[in-house]
């Protein structure tokens, strides 16, 4: 309060709560007004597009972010921090039948999995698996990973291994309306919106 308000408080302490009400009141719409204003854009873009049609830079904004952390050691130092607090020891599921014997079957059958998992990689399992496509997701926006169904013949305790693949294989470039439903940015979706089939190159778009 200014001198005035507080020698009309002394006076009429309704009147003084009126007038500092009033003056908040006019400081907050001037503030607004100075917030929205063109000259307070500093320069910086700020468009009225929806989230999908932002997204269409995706591809550029993977490719620097993979220079970054190329050439970058903070950026490479967070990437790998950010991925070691998302992943941490991995999820590792733990079965919870109630039935002791079963239990231990479903987790050393997972245990078995869990080392043959990964399709196309020498080494590595369940957690490995996390990691990468961890990495994946902090460092290229999001990750691939299709599932590869085996023969009996491949000798695996679980015929089913998963495949991880960059999101550089995705035809982002393939957005086109259906008779029933929709293709946005590689992505095959039903008319309730439900994903259904992905696009993906022969090879990586960036190899000769």
């Amino acid at each position: 309060m200014n001198p005035l308000d507080r020698a009309i408080a002394f006076v009429s302490p309704r009147a003084a709560l009126r007038r500092v009400q009033a003056r908040a009141a006019l400081e907050l719409t001037v503030r607004t007004y100075e917030a929205v204003s063109a000259a307070r854009a500093n320069g910086r873009r700020a468009p009225a597009t929806g989230p999908n049609s932002e997204l269409r830079g995706g591809a550029f904004l993977r490719r620097l972010s993979r220079e970054a952390v190329r050439n970058a050691g903070p950026a490479r130092s967070a990437v790998s921090k950010l991925v070691t607090n998302i992943v941490g020891t991995g999820i590792m599921p733990r079965a919870a039948t109630g039935n002791e014997k079963l239990d231990k079957a479903l987790n050393d059958g997972f245990a078995q999995w869990s080392r043959e998992c990964l399709a196309g990689t020498r080494g590595g399992n369940f957690v490995t698996l996390q990691v990468l496509a961890g990495r994946s997701m902090v460092e290229g926006g999001e990750t691939l990973t299709r599932r590869r169904t085996r023969q009996d013949r491949d000798g695996l305790f679980v015929p089913v291994q998963a495949e991880l693949m960059e999101p550089d294989l995705l035809d982002e470039q393939k957005t086109v309306a259906l008779d029933n439903g929709y293709i946005f940015q590689g992505v095959e979706f039903s008319p309730t919106d439900t994903p259904r089939a992905y696009w993906l190159f022969d090879a990586h778009p960036g190899q000769p």
